[in-house]
């Protein structure tokens, strides 16, 4: 996965260098409150309310009820102009493939941590006056929104960053990312901030009017994208194997199989291909497994549309480099066959590289399922051919609603009952797996529409367009002034 991050502002008819800069100073610091000079107008403060009978807010509600009522963090420090909001499309976020979440991150895009009390955040680079460190975590809530009061449940994590006082835990700053456009081909969005602060920072004292600090390469994006696969020109009929790219045209592609080298899948090219098993779809006790790999070969050799017929049946053409590590994704009943209900049981496994040669020190890609770790499966979701849910359990817990039985198992399965043609089943797991064992259980059905999310597998650096300004110590003659961080007003 590839995702590129673009800076609209940076475009050469922007007034000022697109960066986002909330100015401690007192009062709102931006183009309208400050024209000059210009390192005031380029800020971007806003007051928490649109009017004085503080009846309309300019913060989003959640953010709002998360800072002042959830968290009860005091509202005279940053209400004195320590409230900033970006333009709505301060970054504009492309993949790849097809995004399906962008989270703020800590350095090298690792994902932050809830404060649990023991100084274990990510580095910020910044300091109070104090000088005590700034470490960076996710909010407090742990993604738990029903404390906010909101409507609806939120999910929040990757959504707030928190800045905490290493020494005492106080909160200095929060951060706010909110989606405000999802775009083109669902492989693009555009990304909006707000940021308050709570207590000075440190901007050193170098005597600039306005000093300015950072967040350099400690806060990042991280993405995470789906991906499908291409089984467009796939052998029909009996095969022991077929391997196909994935549709970014990445190198990510899929390894689709029985369980022994002595069993063979079934491609029906009827509509959209779908796989089955042996002469048939899938039936009770019949299994398919999906590999995910990386590393396929460059020449195409034995990858769909370039696999024929026979070297689909050679286990030493099961060609790749390594395995790929996701934590959720997705399969459609393609076909359902006769009226008996339908069900099968998802499985998901931990595995390492182990491609067909049976030379290799693995002993063949069949011969490496042995060793296979299970990863339990903790959220299933399915939707009809229409889009609209049937049934959900995202909490490993058993749901029986519109004629779906999720039921989950003590040894990390689970089984899905009363499946319709064109059902798609959604899954995710605990932890990352890198196999997936789908097996039949009542009735006859055939597999498609396979896809696959990766979790946080790309980044960007984007700390050093937040900037936090404050004006700095001032010298006159051989007086020396010095001035607080939160007071100087300019």
């Amino acid at each position: 996965m590839t995702i590129t991050v673009i800076f609209p502002g940076d475009d050469e008819t922007a007034m000022f260098e697109d960066t986002f800069t909330l100015d401690e100073s007192a009062g709102e610091q931006n183009l309208a409150e400050t024209p000059a000079p210009e390192s005031d107008a380029d800020n971007d403060d806003i007051a928490r309310f649109a009017d004085e009978a503080e009846t309309e807010n300019n913060l989003p509600d959640l953010f709002d009820t998360l800072l002042f009522t959830t968290m009860n963090l005091d509202e005279v420090y940053p209400e004195g102009g320590r409230i900033a909001e970006s333009s709505e499309n301060f970054i504009n976020v492309t993949s790849s493939g097809t995004l399906t979440d962008v989270s703020l991150a800590g350095f090298g895009g690792v994902a932050l941590q809830a404060d649990t009390g023991v100084d274990d955040g990510a580095h910020s680079g910044l300091f109070t006056l104090d000088g005590n460190e700034i470490l960076l975590y996710s909010d407090d809530v742990a993604g738990s929104v029903v404390a906010l009061g909101m409507a609806e449940t939120v999910e929040l994590i990757g959504n707030v960053v928190v800045g905490t006082e290493k020494t005492t835990g106080d909160i200095v700053f929060v951060i706010y990312m909110e989606e405000t456009e999802v775009g083109v081909d669902d492989n693009e969005t555009q990304l909006q901030f707000w940021m308050v602060t709570f207590e000075a920072i440190d901007h050193g004292a170098d005597g600039d009017h306005d000093n300015s600090v950072d967040f350099g390469n400690f806060l990042t994006l991280s993405a995470s994208e789906s991906l499908g696969f291409d089984f467009a020109g796939a052998p029909a009929g009996k095969s022991l194997f077929l391997t196909a790219r994935a549709q970014s045209g990445s190198d990510i592609g899929i390894i689709v199989s029985a369980t022994t080298e002595v069993i063979q899948i079934n491609t029906s090219k009827a509509t959209d291909t779908s796989i089955g098993f042996g002469s048939q779809g899938l039936n009770s006790g019949e299994t398919i497994v999906l590999t995910y790999v990386s590393g396929l070969p460059e020449d195409g050799d034995f990858v769909i549309p370039d696999l024929d017929q026979n070297e689909a049946d050679v286990e030493a053409n099961i060609l790749f480099d390594n395995v790929v590590s996701v934590d959720s994704g997705e399969f459609i009943i393609a076909q359902k066959v006769g009226s008996a209900t339908a069900a099968v049981k998802v499985t998901a496994f931990s595995t390492e590289a182990e491609p067909g040669d049976e030379n290799d020190a693995s002993g063949g890609f069949f011969a490496g399922f042995a060793d296979d770790v299970g990863v339990d499966i903790i959220s299933i979701r399915v939707e009809n051919g229409d889009g609209d849910l049937r049934a959900e359990s995202t909490d490993g817990t058993d749901e029986n609603d519109n004629g779906i039985d999720i039921d989950f198992h003590p040894d990390g399965t689970v089984t899905i009952t009363g499946l319709n043609e064109f059902d798609t089943i959604f899954y995710g797991t605990d932890g990352t797996h890198e196999r997936l064992w789908i097996t039949g259980v009542s009735g006859n059905v055939d597999i498609g529409g396979i896809s696959i999310n990766q979790p946080a597998s790309d980044f960007a650096t984007i700390g050093d367009r937040f900037v936090i300004d404050d004006d700095g110590p001032t010298t006159s003659g051989s007086i020396v002034v010095q001035l607080d961080d939160d007071t100087e007003t300019g």
